[in-house]
């Protein structure tokens, strides 16, 4: 490559030293080279903002923002996207790792294909000591990401410059579903691909993500469906309702609001696709915990194992 472009790596964290110090040496550790990392502290109570300090002493690439009030997972990354100085724009999560050829395959991708603004890529699920390759169709186009967010995490993305001049800064009103915004309104403007390698390692485990409280999951869905319901088919629609439904089940403490919330999505339930949904949300709800998480992931498993998406469009 003649011109090896800046990419600047937006790195938000709160409370997950641990973690967070694997996220920053997984991209250190990059086989492409030209990079600044901005690490943007949310008003972390740990010792987050000195160990990240005395990481910056080390490594000239590194570059510390320390907000001191929790702005959100949003809030945080903007912070990040307003100091970069990159031609092109990755992030990563905290509890989140790429490999190290990361970077290098997805700038290749975007510098020889001038008509595709932004890449998203297959990844692999680490849930405790199991590991599952996730992956994904080529193409995804907006009327896709209104009923899904198939391009997935902000951690597997990697955009131009130009994408963020024309749509602008993170949502910071949204609580969850933030990389599923920034999805949409990249896809209703530029190009997006999806590189057919896994090129991150995305952990879910049971520390608080910024996002991942479901009275959070709540306000980020609402949301989305306000601001994109005249984009959707009444279909599109009723899926969302059902997953608005499904969520406040979980939000709710009380067994029969929760009861209440799985009958009004029994009404948008298609059988065909939401059997699934279906037993989750009633062994959530009727079995013990423990034994209702081993069921989801017994389920979870073989649905991946036979589709490459969670919902098959019609």
């Amino acid at each position: 490559m003649s011109h090896a472009p800046l990419i600047s790596v937006i790195i938000p964290t709160k409370n997950r030293l641990a973690m967070v110090d694997r996220a920053i040496k997984s991209v250190q550790n990059q086989t492409y080279k030209n990079i600044e990392i901005l690490l943007v502290d949310d008003a972390s109570t740990d010792d987050t903002l000195n160990h990240v300090e005395r990481l910056r002493a080390a490594d000239q690439r590194l570059f510390v923002f320390h907000n001191e009030s929790s702005l959100g997972g949003a809030g945080a990354r903007n912070v990040g996207l307003k100091n970069a100085r990159g031609d092109y724009f990755a992030f990563l999560d905290d509890d989140d790792e790429w490999l190290p050829n990361k970077l290098e395959i997805q700038i290749d991708f975007l510098q020889k294909n001038n008509s595709i603004d932004a890449v998203s890529c297959w990844h692999m699920l680490r849930i405790g000591d199991q590991v599952q390759q996730i992956e994904k169709p080529a193409q995804v186009t907006f009327a896709d990401l209104l009923w899904e967010n198939f391009l997935g995490s902000f951690s597997f993305c990697l955009v131009a410059r130009r994408v963020i001049e024309k749509i602008g800064l993170l949502d910071a009103a949204l609580p969850s579903a933030q990389d599923w915004d920034f999805w949409l309104r990249t896809a209703r403007n530029f190009r997006i691909h999806i590189i057919a390698q896994c090129l991150v390692v995305y952990n879910r485990h049971d520390q608080t993500r910024i996002s991942s409280s479901y009275a959070g999951k709540v306000k980020g869905a609402e949301i989305i469906y306000q601001k994109y319901r005249a984009d959707m088919t009444d279909a599109c629609a009723r899926h969302h309702q059902k997953y608005l439904c499904y969520y406040k089940s979980l939000a709710e403490q009380s067994r029969l609001k929760r009861l209440k919330y799985l009958a009004v999505m029994l009404i948008h339930i298609d059988k065909r696709r939401d059997w699934l949904l279906i037993l989750n949300s009633l062994g959530r709800l009727l079995l013990p915990a423990k034994l209702a998480e081993w069921f989801r992931r017994a389920y979870r498993k073989r649905i991946m194992e036979q589709t490459k998406r969670l919902l098959t469009i019609e």
